[in-house]
């Protein structure tokens, strides 16, 4: 089985502290710390995330940044193209239940042909956190989306936050930390950590586009897919580090 190097290179050092308190504590249990570690940390995205959606609907929605987030996607929808709206329906179909669940299939088979077992849970799990917080978060402060013209389908989920943002960061950090961890060019870890970043903004950017989500409501979805994918590394973390405590 793999090991989980990517936990161990590439996590801030308050998550590593984490996963390894959390393996002293359940040495033989490798399960229960993971899920420990996953529970903790999707208790705090939650409060965080919710926290935020109210000070976001509630305060700043009623200020200058809160008219500026109503005036940015009202000016997009008022300068679309044929060619951008063709592009950004693309990223955002990448993007949606069905883009996500594809792509994931595609990491997970690469993966599991080189048996990184640890590497499909941090993905899968990444992304389950994702989808999990994001369901409760978006119910619970049910902010309406831009009263503009919509293209495409609108989901039937509120505007905040941006749950294909939130998904973009999670696969195509996870992809990013996998290529870090595992190769050693240079050029192939910049590509990886440059589609890291481009691929989420150019999601978000689709989104806001369309008139699906204000831009803080994908701001946010950017912050609740790195909260995802750091909590799945220490789990995943946690995990590993049981496992081999167990056998010592």
């Amino acid at each position: 089985m793999a090991t989980a190097h990517v936990v161990d290179a590439s996590l801030p050092t308050p998550f590593v502290e984490l996963g390894d308190d959390v393996a002293r504590r359940f040495g033989r249990h490798p399960i229960k710390a993971a899920a420990t570690v996953a529970a903790a940390g999707y208790a705090v995205m939650l409060s965080v995330m919710v926290a935020v959606g109210l000070l976001l609907t509630h305060v700043i929605a009623h200020s200058s940044l809160g008219a500026w987030d109503l005036d940015a996607t009202r000016w997009l929808s008022h300068h679309r193209t044929g060619a951008v709206n063709a592009v950004t329906e693309i990223l955002s179909r990448s993007a949606d239940t069905l883009g996500i669940i594809g792509l994931t299939l595609v990491v997970a088979l690469v993966l599991g042909r080189a048996r990184r077992w640890t590497d499909v849970a941090l993905v899968v799990g990444g992304l389950g956190l994702e989808l999990a917080t994001f369901l409760l978060v978006n119910l619970i402060v049910d902010r309406p989306r831009p009263a503009v013209v919509k293209l495409g389908s609108v989901p039937t989920t509120s505007s905040y936050p941006s749950g294909h943002t939130a998904a973009a960061v999670v696969l195509y950090g996870s992809v990013a930390l996998f290529v870090c961890a595992s190769t050693r060019g240079r050029w192939l870890h910049w590509l990886a950590i440059a589609a890291a970043v481009v691929l989420p903004i150019a999601v978000a950017t689709a989104r806001v586009y369309r008139g699906m989500h204000h831009p803080l409501d994908v701001l946010c979805g950017a912050l609740m897919g790195l909260m995802a994918l750091a909590v799945a590394c220490a789990a995943v973390g946690a995990y590993e580090r049981s496992r081999q405590q167990d056998e010592l």
